[in-house]
Order: C-alpha cells, then sequence, then structure tokens
C-alpha cells in the first residue's frame, strides 16, 4: 500500500499485538513513530514496515485537504463493517436508554419493562429512517435499515417492516451493499421477509447478492414449514414447490458457474438442500408405521385414518417428556367423543413402557420402539420429545422437535379436528343426496 521499493526495511518486534492491529503506529520509548504495524507471525512476534517508507505519503498528506472518515466502504465490502458517525452516536444512545430500563426496574423482566423497551424500539426506527431520509441513496442509509429492520420482530411492526424494504429496493436495489438489508431481513418469519427476498431474487444484478437471497428465502420457507403457522394445507403446497423451485435454481447456478470451486460447493449444496427437502414431508402422506404395543400386539399408523392423530416419540428419561403427561392424560380423556389419537413412540425397552402403563403414568397407546429403534430412525428423530400432528387423510400437517407450547398443541389439534368432523359431515350430505 505504501509502495515501499524492493529493499524495504521491515522491523521485527515482540510488542504485544492483536490482529487486526495491521497500520497503526510502531512507538519508540520517546513516544515516536519508528514504523507501521503490517503483519504478525504470533501475538509477540510481529513486524512493521520502517516509518522511512511512509514519510513521503505522510508529506503529501499533509498538503492534501483532509479525508472526512470514516470512508464509505466499497460496493464489494461489508456495507456494516464499519458505523457511519450518525448510527454510531444513535446506537450508543439506544444501549444508554436500555440500560436505564432495566436499571430502573432492577433486572426484572416485567411488563413495563417490556412495554417501555418496545416504545423504546418503536422510536429508534422512527429515528433510523429519518437518518435515511437526510440521503437515502448514500452509505448511512443502507446501514439505518439494515438495522432499522432488527426492530421489526413483532405483528405490530409489520408495516414499518413493509416500509423498510420498500425504500431499500427504491434507493439500493441494483447495489451490492442491499446485502446487509437482505440478511437482517430474510430471517423474520412473515409475508413481508419473504417477499423483500423475492424481489431481490428478481431485481438484484448481483450473483451474490441473489445466491443470497435463494438460500435465506430457502431457510425461511423451511422454517416456516416447521412451525405452529404451517397448518393451512393449501399454503404448505404452495411452499413446498416454491422450496423445490429454489433448491433447483440454487444448484443449477452453481452448477454452471466458470469457478471450479464455487461448482464443488455447488455439488455439496446439492446434497445437503436435497436431503432437507426428503427429510421435509410436511404436506404429504405421512410414513407408515409399523409395529408392537407394550402387550406386542401389531399395530399401524393407518389403522387410525379418518382420525386427527398426535404422534409423540418420548422416553421416560426426558424431563420434557415427562412434563407433558399430565397434559396429554388430560386430552385423551377431554376429546374421547372426537375423531383424535394420541399415539406414542416409545424410545426404551418395552418393561419400561409396561411399567408405565401399568401404573397409570402413560394411559395411551404406544409402540415399543425401544433406543434406537426402526420407528424412530425412520422419522430421523434425534431429540425428545417429537411430536408431529397427521390429519384425518393420513397427511402429516406439523412436526415439531421440543416440548411445545400447550395451547399451541390445543389449537392445532382443534384445528384438525374441525376438518376431520367438517368432511366427514360433507361425505354425509353426499351420501344422502346420492340415495334412491
Amino acid at each position: 500500500a505504501l509502495k515501499s521499493p524492493d529493499e524495504s526495511r521491515w522491523l521485527q518486534t515482540t510488542a504485544v499485538l492483536a490482529q487486526g492491529s495491521s497500520g497503526g503506529p510502531l512507538l519508540n520509548e520517546q513516544g515516536k513513530a519508528v514504523g507501521v504495524n503490517t503483519f504478525l507471525l504470533s501475538p509477540q512476534l510481529g513486524f512493521a514496515i520502517h516509518i522511512a517508507h511512509g514519510r513521503d505519503a505522510f508529506l503529501k498528506a499533509l498538503k492534501a485537504e483532509p479525508l472526512e472518515l470514516p470512508l464509505p466502504p466499497a460496493e464489494d465490502e461489508d456495507a456494516m463493517g464499519w458505523l457511519s458517525p450518525a448510527l454510531a452516536r444513535l446506537l450508543k444512545e439506544y444501549g444508554d436508554e436500555v440500560k436505564k430500563i432495566q436499571q430502573a426496574s432492577s433486572g426484572n423482566n416485567s411488563e413495563e419493562q417490556t412495554r417501555q423497551v418496545t416504545e423504546l424500539n418503536a422510536l429508534q426506527r422512527e429515528k433510523l429512517l429519518a437518518i435515511v431520509s437526510e440521503d437515502p441513496d448514500g452509505w448511512p442509509s443502507v446501514q439505518a435499515l439494515s438495522v432499522a429492520a432488527s426492530f421489526c420482530q413483532t405483528e405490530e411492526s409489520t408495516e414499518p417492516l413493509q416500509k423498510i424494504c420498500d425504500l431499500a429496493m427504491q434507493h439500493h436495489g441494483k447495489k451490492q451493499h442491499l446485502l446487509s438489508v437482505l440478511k437482517t431481513v430474510a430471517p423474520l418469519s412473515n409475508q413481508v421477509a419473504r417477499g423483500f427476498c423475492r424481489q431481490v431474487i428478481e431485481n438484484s444484478p448481483h450473483e451474490t447478492v441473489q445466491e443470497t437471497a435463494r438460500l435465506t428465502l430457502f431457510r425461511n420457507l423451511y422454517g416456516w414449514m416447521q412451525s405452529p403457522e404451517s397448518i393451512d394445507l393449501p399454503q404448505i403446497k404452495k411452499f413446498r414447490a416454491e422450496l423445490s423451485e429454489l433448491c433447483s435454481e440454487i444448484v443449477t447456478t452453481y452448477e454452471q458457474h466458470e469457478d471450479e470451486t464455487k461448482k464443488q460447493q455447488g455439488a455439496v449444496l446439492a446434497k445437503v438442500l436435497n436431503a432437507q427437502l426428503e427429510q421435509l414431508r410436511i404436506g404429504e402422506e405421512a410414513s407408515e408405521i409399523t409395529g408392537v404395543d407394550a402387550e406386542g400386539v401389531d399395530f399401524k399408523l393407518s389403522d387410525y385414518r379418518g382420525k386427527v392423530v398426535l404422534l409423540d416419540f418420548f422416553a421416560h428419561w426426558c424431563p420434557y417428556c415427562r412434563k407433558m403427561y399430565p397434559s396429554e392424560r388430560e386430552m385423551i380423556e377431554r376429546l374421547t367423543d372426537k375423531p383424535f389419537a394420541l399415539l406414542g413412540i416409545h424410545c426404551e425397552s418395552q418393561s419400561v413402557l409396561q411399567e408405565l402403563i401399568a401404573n397409570g403414568t402413560v394411559t395411551w397407546r404406544s409402540w415399543a420402539d425401544g433406543q434406537d429403534g426402526a420407528i424412530a430412525n425412520s422419522w430421523s428423530v434425534d431429540s425428545f420429545p417429537t411430536m408431529a400432528l397427521v390429519d384425518a387423510n393420513g397427511i402429516l400437517r406439523w412436526r415439531s422437535t421440543g416440548a411445545p407450547e400447550e395451547e399451541t398443541i390445543e389449537k392445532l389439534v382443534q384445528q384438525l379436528i374441525a376438518e376431520a368432523e367438517a368432511e366427514s359431515s360433507l361425505d354425509e350430505v353426499v351420501t344422502d343426496s346420492a340415495s334412491p
């Protein structure tokens, strides 16, 4: 960078330096700069270029107009690599205000503290958007939009998020710096975020930005399919088709790349994405389950066609599974007269399952799958509890790893039961109308 000649002189130093110290001055005992720290071989073995090689550059700089720092990042650099002064001040003020709120509430996560932080976040969004309005096409604008999107985590902030996305596309849609906004917006699980990803894919001229948009949209849709929102079957089928299309586009982009490394990355990525799609069976017919219960009697998942089935992969050693026992027993009693069944897949020894049934802990029929059993393996279950909902037509509608909220389970089960009863009533009407 200093265009030093071939006979450039270097100073070896044992000064303790951290990574990132390049460009800083190396001082002697009198506080005079004798070199410019350049590279390290270890924390206490570094090299600095002799200050003589920087003398000409320094003298020229004295005669020129001083640069306004920090300099905006180049187009191919991360727009969030370093903060603009305006944004840095704003974030510092925000951090100070959050600390005041926390100290005032003595560290308790009270409703009042939550309300105050929510109001502060809304105010912060407005201040960030004010930075954007001052210079919509400038570097601080990109940073402000990116940070503002991080304050749009709630349903109430959907409208501000849409405004942020619109401004980003309007003023930075053709720039590579749009990547910074994309990385903040894409993980948000809502329609606005997914719509923004689709806009970026369609309009950005930059390959890197498009690749990131496709991958982040894939992750967003994949996450949605595994969330409680994904019970809507038409939406599930729509998103499954989009996931498949995204997977093909991602793989094709890498396969056609001139860079051999990119092609190799594409091959690995294709394998991972296709495996995820194959494993994600939500919206398709549930894999058949066959096995024996605690008494050694064979039964199948398809035996329960016509009923909504809640599957629970559990083990008694799991504290989260044990915590769910009371609510599961209560659910079975309450829904006795409904088209519903709770079926367990017990992943310990058959004797443990027999004991749990004998003492009334488990009141639902369960497959005795054993440790590392065939059923759990075929369903790719590697943590407990894992739960899944199968509708009355045998379609897998929802799956969750970990113990879900009781309210969530109740809401989903009731929705599928209502669907099953509506279909049953319709079948009866059709049958009656067809009778002579």
